[in-house]
């Protein structure tokens, strides 16, 4: 960032109120602040949920996804046979209905998401019409149960790229499913997807690292 005069962003991808603990936002302050390190922005995605909602329902409205009430189980033989979701093909007015219904409370947990439109057919199962939001019953440590419905890490990260004024993108190999996922994402909404780079490996002084390789050090000597 510092080379190309850019910005450094810290973001917090907080959008799974399961999975949020208010501590690890401390954390990982004081882990940049070990390195050196001094963010020029600081954010969290939970503090973006209208932005979400308002992209949302213009993929919606644009075609380009629908609101999915079918069990977990049944839309995942779907996906295993290359069958398209009975939902795909509803009207309009009756997805915007689900998607105000997921919104206000008619929907269990696990009862609706927000699919987006790619092919049932794709040779990669994750990209047979991946979820984008749904519907967690659980407080948020900062917003506690003001939102239920929350966005998925593809739906997030595009929205929020965009927003931050993202150029350049650095993922894992195991992300390049994800980087074609926000690609279709930005192009929906007319936007440039940012350059992304998918990487294989860690490459460290004396060590050569995968990225599953890294829970199971005990001790690393740089």
């Amino acid at each position: 960032a510092r080379q190309y005069a850019g910005l450094f962003i810290l973001r917090f991808e907080d959008t799974d109120p399961r999975k949020v603990g208010e501590e690890f936002f401390a954390m990982i302050r004081e882990d940049l602040q070990q390195l050196g390190v001094a963010p020029d922005v600081e954010c969290k995605e939970s503090d973006s949920m209208d932005r979400y909602y308002q992209q949302a329902r213009l993929l919606l409205e644009g075609g380009h996804a629908y609101v999915c009430t079918c069990p977990a189980a049944d839309f995942q033989q779907l996906k295993e046979t290359k069958q398209d979701c009975p939902c795909r093909w509803q009207r309009l007015d009756k997805a915007l209905l689900r998607w105000q219904g997921m919104l206000e409370g008619s929907f269990a947990e696990g009862a609706a998401v927000v699919r987006l439109k790619t092919s049932m057919q794709e040779p990669n199962p994750a990209m047979r019409d991946p979820p984008l939001l749904r519907v967690v019953d659980h407080p948020h440590p900062l917003h506690g149960n003001r939102w239920r419905v929350w966005p998925l890490y593809n739906f997030a990260n595009a929205v929020m790229d965009h927003a931050n004024g993202v150029t350049h993108a650095f993922r894992g190999k195991e992300h390049e499913h994800n980087t074609a996922i926000q690609e279709m994402l930005y192009r929906s909404w007319g936007w440039t997807p940012p350059v992304t780079i998918n990487f294989g490996m860690l490459y460290l002084p004396g060590a050569k690292l995968h990225k599953r390789d890294i829970p199971n050090l005990t001790f690393l000597q740089l």
